[in-house]
């Protein structure tokens, strides 16, 4: 199958292009400069060029303390970018798979989000995502819409690579222990992705899913698991104390979600990839950050 990869610069986009050797697709990846989903005139000429069978959307705006002050700039990207690539993979019969994120939901309670469960999202970013999933859903274009939450690996800026560089320079760390999530290791998500769109093309598949950690915990015990595994390897000297804080205690634009639990269980029995093994992901990652 012929892929076309939207937002090469992301760490889930990086994952797809390694993952993307254990596949025999043809997978093309461009950059916001070869491709900008917000450059309405353009689009369509350029991702003819490629003419693919499968779209993969990885382009989105992810600050999510900036949406807050740029909100118009989130909505061009996360929504009014995808409703015109939608558009496109309608007018074309090609096969949209967009990424999605937990901060659709409001992230009250304790239960894990199911693909059914009302969407209710509270800050500028989520409204944003969730607007985008809108537009593809009426679209009527073939799609796959997948939410993720707590996405880290080897690349970009992510929790995993902010804890290691904050262990290396000081002693004690003042981290959250009242939000509650599944991490996702990326390249579990970018095999999930490539599994399943094979099947959801030739079977004309359309839906929504969740792809998480096959389990939950709170952000200061990932840390507190990441910086085990990178003790033991000497990538950190010493293990830094760790002061378990409650939300209150960051101040930031954007509300972070209590709960961000997300319920991966359709995914698994509708393609047979098993939700992302967190902690294996930790030491995966940090075998290749060695290297």
């Amino acid at each position: 199958m012929r892929i076309l990869v939207i937002g090469k610069e992301g760490q889930l986009a990086k994952c797809l292009r390694d993952t993307s050797t254990r596949f025999s697709h043809e997978v093309y990846f461009t950059s916001r400069n070869d491709l900008d989903i917000t450059n309405s005139s353009l689009i369509e000429e350029n991702i003819l060029k490629y003419n693919p069978e499968i779209i993969i959307n990885c382009s989105a705006f992810t600050a999510v303390d900036r949406a807050e002050k740029y909100e118009k700039e989130a909505f061009a990207i996360n929504s009014e970018g995808v409703k015109g690539l939608a558009k496109i993979c309608k007018k074309y019969s090609i096969y949209l798979v967009h990424i999605s994120t937990d901060y659709v939901f409001d992230g009250k309670g304790t239960d894990y989000f199911k693909e059914s469960t009302f969407p209710n999202p509270s800050t500028a970013y989520g409204k944003s995502k969730l607007s985008g999933e809108n537009a593809v859903i009426e679209s009527d274009c073939e799609y796959i819409i997948i939410r993720t939450s707590w996405l880290f690996s080897e690349y970009g800026n992510n929790f995993l690579r902010t804890m290691l560089m904050l262990a290396q320079k000081n002693n004690s760390l003042r981290i959250v222990s009242d939000q509650f999530g599944c991490p996702t290791y990326a390249q579990d998500l970018a095999f999930a992705i490539f599994s399943a769109v094979p099947l959801s093309k030739t079977e004309k598949r359309t839906g929504l899913y969740h792809f998480g950690g096959s389990s939950s915990c709170s952000w200061d015990i990932f840390a507190e698991e990441i910086f085990k595994e990178a003790f033991k390897r000497k990538i950190i000297k010493q293990l830094p104390a760790i002061e378990r804080v409650d939300s209150e205690d960051f101040v930031s634009l954007a509300e972070r979600p209590r709960n961000s639990r997300l319920d991966s269980s359709l995914f698994y029995s509708t393609f047979k990839v098993r939700p992302s093994d967190w902690r294996k992901g930790i030491k995966t990652t940090l075998e290749r950050i060695e290297k």
